[in-house]
């Protein structure tokens, strides 16, 4: 006959138990989610009335402070516009050749922060001058013969290049002058000759 410890070594554990603990858990997490859902739903109406509140709060501050705004940026830019005006009057006083006087407009001149008192037109005196003197500019075949232009004018080395050439040519040319006979040399090899025993020598007609 078994012992009784025996009995409680073999005996399997409770399925039923098992089960019953799962559903209440499962339970309690769906009434957890449900509660949740249910504040989340709750809750929306009114974090959305109080997002257009603030909303609306801060167009209304906006639009009360632009006119101040306007204000205060229109008072600057006429303080600044007399104190430019000032200075400019007392740099004429010193230096009446260099700098002129202040424009009649003066302040005035000043709309919306658009200085209107010169004239911006694109087509002015000095924009006629420039549009002549690109229509009459020599070609560049003919600046490159007359050695203003060095190599073609899409070249952007070309400058370099010419001064190479150039150092090159003054080395070789340095070298030659300094191997060059003497005029002794050049006097027995009958190339030049002495006139009356002056040290000067004069160059022989070849013919």
């Amino acid at each position: 006959m078994p012992s009784d410890h025996s009995k409680l070594i073999s005996a399997p554990p409770s399925v039923a138990f098992l089960d019953q603990a799962k559903q209440a858990a499962t339970a309690a997490l769906n009434t957890a989610t449900n509660v949740a859902n249910q504040a989340t739903a709750a809750a929306q109406p009114t974090l959305s009335a109080a997002y257009n509140s603030a909303s609306n709060a801060a167009a209304q501050a906006t639009a009360a402070a632009q006119p101040a705004l306007s204000s205060a940026a229109a008072t600057v830019a006429s303080t600044a516009s007399a104190a430019a005006t000032q200075a400019q009057a007392g740099l004429h006083s010193v230096a009446p050749s260099v700098i002129p006087a202040p424009s009649a407009a003066g302040p005035s001149s000043v709309s919306s922060g658009v200085d209107t008192s010169h004239d911006l037109s694109p087509h002015g005196k000095g924009t006629e001058k420039l549009e002549q003197f690109l229509e009459h500019r020599p070609a560049p075949q003919e600046l490159q013969n007359r050695n203003i232009l060095k190599g073609s004018p899409n070249d952007a080395l070309a400058g370099k290049k010419a001064d190479l050439m150039r150092a090159q040519l003054e080395s070789k040319l340095e070298g030659q002058i300094a191997h060059r006979p003497a005029p002794e040399e050049l006097v027995k090899e009958g190339i030049l000759q002495h006139t009356d025993g002056i040290s000067s020598l004069s160059v022989t007609n070849s013919r």
